[in-house]
C-alpha cells in the first residue's frame, strides 16, 4: 500500500518485500545460570542426571532474524538512529558515559546516584512507545510526513506451534 502510495521508492520496496528465506519469529529461553543457588550448583557437579530434574529459570528471547518484520524494523531503525541520537538524554555505550561524566565538574561533596533500569521494553505500553518517538521526531526533523503507525500484533514459533500476541507491549 504505502509503496502504491508512493510513500517509498522502488529500491526500498524491492528490499522490504524481499521474501526469500522468511520463516516466523523464533520464541527460545536463555537459562539464568545465575538464579541457581549454591547447593543446587553443588549437586550438579555430583551427578549430570541431577540437571534433568531441576527447573532454570529462563529469560525469553524472540528472534525474529529473517521474520517478515526484520527488514521492516530496519528500515524503521535507518530513520530514528539519527532522531535518538541527537537527543540529550542519549549515550550510546558505557564508553560513551564515561566520556560524558569525566567532561563534568561537579564540587567535592557531590552524591551521584545511578539506576538499573530492568525490562524496560517489556514495561513499555505499544502507546507509550509511539509517543515517545513521536514527540523526539517532531523536535528534531524538519519532515512533517506522516509515518504510519506499526501494528499491535505479531507471532512466534515456540517448539512447532505458532502464538501470536494481540497486544504488543514491547519493540521487537
Amino acid at each position: 500500500m504505502s509503496h502504491q502510495c508512493q510513500n517509498i521508492d522502488d529500491i526500498t520496496y524491492k528490499y522490504l518485500a524481499n521474501n526469500a528465506n522468511i520463516r516466523v519469529g523464533r520464541l527460545y529461553m536463555l537459562p539464568k545460570i545465575h538464579k541457581l543457588t549454591m547447593k543446587i550448583e553443588k549437586k550438579s557437579k555430583l551427578t549430570k542426571d541431577f540437571l534433568k530434574n531441576i527447573d532454570i529459570p529462563g529469560r525469553p528471547i524472540v528472534s525474529l532474524c529473517n521474520s517478515p518484520i526484520e527488514k521492516i524494523g530496519q528500515f524503521i531503525d535507518h530513520f530514528l538512529k539519527p532522531v535518538v541520537s541527537q537527543l540529550w538524554t542519549y549515550t550510546q555505550d558505557t564508553t560513551s558515559f564515561i566520556n560524558k561524566i569525566e567532561q563534568i565538574r561537579a564540587p567535592d561533596d557531590i552524591i551521584m546516584c545511578t539506576f538499573d533500569i530492568t525490562s524496560m521494553y517489556n514495561s513499555l505500553t505499544h502507546d507509550e512507545i509511539l509517543q515517545a518517538v513521536d514527540r523526539a521526531w517532531y523536535k528534531i526533523c524538519r519532515n512533517k510526513h506522516e509515518i504510519p503507525l506499526p501494528p499491535k500484533r505479531t507471532s512466534y514459533e515456540y517448539f512447532n506451534s505458532f502464538y501470536a500476541i494481540m497486544n504488543l507491549n514491547l519493540i521487537t
